[in-house]
């Protein structure tokens, strides 16, 4: 049988091609944009403020270039779900599964990671500004007080609560997750549904198949939701937004709801799916 690790591996390498694709798209048209701006004398940057247009565009786009990476992931997850070449490999359905998900997911970090670092670069520029120089010449004498009375770990961790966002992020992976596992099973049920239809106007019938099983999800989901708002313990208890309770309430949830759906999907992977 081939390890988890080989086929994770493997899966990465041929999906993250897209990511250069998207993150070169985003560099590039950030560029465009920013050049076009300050050539056309637009409004929103006068003075120094030019230094910044790089910088703000390539924040803008990030948005636009996640979404679009959670639509051709998903994408690539239906295809190597449908390929004959890793089905052909010793690996159980489990197994697959799992690292076909799992590899979207860390190259989609990969992504942000990336983003980030083009953030930065593209934030050099404004280093010319004399006030964005000051700012952090005052922040560092701020951090520099703080770290010598033995107030700075305290003070950042009141900013940034080190245990709040590493709650956060892992309810973003579960989040992720759980995603990826709804869209695949809205993908393999109605591919399971329609071996048993006959074949002609199957694309007519797969996409009614399709849009009642996302009906079906967007009502169950509803539920889901105000049934974990009810019994979260930051509304029953404190009625705080986010605290440390709630976010691992919900994590407790996403995992319990990404375990079915994950389910579902390795039973249809094993029993039903055929791949092409």
């Amino acid at each position: 049988m081939t390890s988890f690790k080989n086929i994770f591996g493997q899966m990465a390498k041929v999906k993250v091609r897209s990511i250069y694709l998207l993150i070169l798209i985003q560099l590039v048209t950030s560029i465009i944009i920013a050049i076009w701006a300050l050539l056309s004398g637009f409004s929103g940057f006068k003075g120094q403020d030019k230094l910044m247009a790089w910088f703000i565009f390539m924040l803008t786009l990030m948005p636009f270039i996640d979404i679009a990476y959670v639509f051709i992931s998903s994408r690539q997850n239906e295809k190597e779900f449908d390929s004959q070449t890793w089905r052909l490999i010793p690996v159980s359905s489990s197994n697959f599964y799992i690292a076909n998900i799992s590899s979207s997911i860390v190259n989609g970090l990969y992504l942000v990671v990336l983003q980030l670092i083009m953030g930065f670069i593209s934030f050099l520029p404004a280093l010319f500004d004399h006030n964005v120089r000051f700012s952090f010449w005052q922040l560092g004498n701020v951090m520099g007080k703080e770290a010598s009375s033995g107030n700075l770990w305290s003070k950042f961790n009141d900013t940034f609560p080190v245990g709040l966002i590493l709650s956060e992020f892992v309810n973003f992976l579960l989040f992720a997750f759980l995603v990826y596992s709804i869209v695949a099973t809205i993908d393999l049920s109605s591919k399971t549904i329609m071996d048993f239809l006959p074949e002609k106007h199957s694309k007519f019938f797969r996409a009614v198949i399709i849009l009642v099983l996302v009906l079906i999800l967007i009502v169950a989901s509803g539920n889901i939701m105000h049934l974990i708002y009810q019994f979260d313990p930051a509304n029953i208890l404190t009625g705080q937004i986010r605290s440390y309770s709630s976010v691992w309430f919900s994590n407790l949830f996403l995992l319990m709801f990404s375990i079915v759906f994950s389910g579902i999907n390795v039973w249809l992977l094993e029993k039903y799916h055929e791949s092409k």
